[in-house]
């Protein structure tokens, strides 16, 4: 008969649960109050005829004793039995003497104790003592039928006000609740915020289901907003990262370039020298050869020039190679100040070009680390010849490279320091970073590599801050005992 959405609903049965629960109680609690009341009502009524008996019945029962009126106290005790619930009545007088009428037929029995006294001028006399058997079976059935009747009617006025408030919260409250679940189940599922629609007849005034509804619905459309919203930034930053890899890709090719550029620069000017003392030698040697006065030791002296700078320059090709085709540092027991004089002699002739003088301050005892010796070379060319270009565009005659190790606090020290124009605090952050550079010909990547290649050996370089007579170098590598 009535399509009740709230059997489906876990919500609904607890509503029922609970409401019959109550409701039960109160009409357990409305019925025992009035069956109390029934009783306390059916008490009266006995009380009543004890008054009735006390008061008029004992007098002249005492009377028709006192005057041996047998057939009058008969009369009398039938009387009292008449009296309705009464089913007995026995007068005890003295000297054993009884009189009963009525007989007990009922399974429950109150019995009552009356004194029959008589006055006789002035003075009270104890005649005997009359007591009354009171049935009170008709008095509890009648409580059991009221009590049935009451908690019939009672439960029936409360199942009939259960389910009309069951009816009126499922129309006002369930079916709405429910029509919103199912709406908001499809939530996810929607590509736009559809708002809930109510079909709410005879309704003029917003209640609190219009309330909720509304604020589902402004919910709804604000989830969908930043749904959107962060729809297009994940869109965005997706793009975002794919122009980022792209970037890195063209950057890695241009790093590529660069690098093999630097290398090749590199290359360039560590093969220069070598090769013009070879043409230089050569040159000599042919005009020697071409004179009358032909010198055989001034010829094999030339010919030892060109063999020692061709091994030169065929070491420099070499240790390029090397460099090139490895990836992880070969480490090895390197002697610190044998690498420092090779890199001197290796640049040597650029030293002798721009008129730089290198003072190498070499300690007694030798300074060793582990590290891979041919990156080590590279690294500590890249320095001196940054410092090299450094000197090159001051007007200064006293250009000088000092150059030193020492060991201190665990720690083996290289410094490289120059009396050039130095380093501003505004780019001493960047020099180490790649394709920076101050020189308008510069590649930017000659200490970004020395860096790398310092640091893949587990070493560290900065630059001294507080050294202010040029620029200042300080490289540092683990200092081991046993190696």
């Amino acid at each position: 008969m009535f399509n009740f959405t709230y059997r489906h609903s876990l919500v609904g049965r607890r509503f029922v649960l609970f409401t019959v629960l109550f409701s039960s109680i109160i009409t357990l609690l409305f019925t025992v109050v009035q069956l109390s009341a029934e009783y306390n009502k059916q008490l009266d009524q006995r009380v009543l005829f004890n008054q009735i008996i006390e008061e008029s019945l004992l007098d002249s029962l005492s009377k028709s004793i006192w005057t041996y009126d047998d057939a009058q106290i008969y009369l009398q005790l039938q009387g009292i039995v008449n009296i309705p619930s009464i089913e007995r009545a026995v007068l005890n007088l003295p000297e054993n003497v009884e009189f009963n009428i009525g007989e007990i037929t009922a399974s429950n029995i109150v019995d009552q104790h009356f004194d029959v006294n008589y006055q006789q001028a002035g003075q009270e006399r104890r005649m005997g003592q009359l007591t009354i058997y009171s049935e009170m079976d008709s008095t509890y059935n009648h409580l059991i039928a009221f009590g049935s009747a009451m908690l019939f009617s009672n439960f029936l006025k409360t199942a009939l006000v259960v389910l009309f408030m069951f009816y009126l919260s499922d129309r006002l409250i369930g079916r709405h609740l429910m029509h919103i679940s199912n709406k908001l189940a499809k939530f996810s599922e929607a590509e736009k915020a559809e708002p809930i629609e109510l079909n709410r007849k005879y309704h003029d005034e917003n209640d609190e289901i219009d309330l909720l509804v509304d604020s589902i619905n402004n919910m709804q459309q604000r989830i969908f907003f930043e749904r959107n919203k962060a729809f297009n930034e994940v869109k965005k930053k997706e793009e975002v990262q794919l122009e980022i890899v792209e970037q890195k890709e063209k950057l890695l090719k241009l790093e590529h370039k660069v690098s093999i550029s630097e290398i090749v620069r590199s290359l360039a000017n560590e093969l220069n020298a070598p090769l013009i003392n070879v043409k230089a030698f050569c040159k000599l040697t042919l005009e020697q050869m071409q004179q009358p006065s032909f010198d055989p030791k001034r010829v094999e002296l030339a010919v030892d020039k060109i063999i020692e700078n061709s091994c030169h320059a065929l070491d420099i090709v070499n240790r390029t190679k090397e460099i090139m085709q490895r990836n992880e540092p070969q480490k090895e027991k390197v002697n610190v100040n044998v690498l420092i004089e090779k890199s001197v002699f290796l640049l040597s002739q650029e030293l002798e070009s721009v008129g730089v003088s290198i003072n190498h301050h070499a300690p007694e005892d030798s300074v060793e680390i582990l590290a891979d010796k041919l990156q080590m070379e590279q690294a500590l060319l890249n320095i001196l010849r940054n410092s090299i270009e450094a000197l090159s565009t001051t007007d200064t005659s006293n250009r000088s490279i000092e150059a030193s190790a020492t060991i201190f606090q665990e720690q083996v020290i290289i410094r490289i320091e120059d009396n050039g124009p130095g380093l501003s605090e505004l780019i001493v952050d960047k020099i180490f970073q790649p394709f920076f550079s101050t020189r308008d010909k510069g590649l930017g990547v000659g200490l970004c590599i020395a860096k790398t290649l310092i640091t893949s050996n587990d070493g560290d370089v900065v630059v001294n801050l507080d050294y202010k007579q040029g620029a200042c170098f300080i490289i540092s590598f683990p200092y081991h005992r046993d190696i």
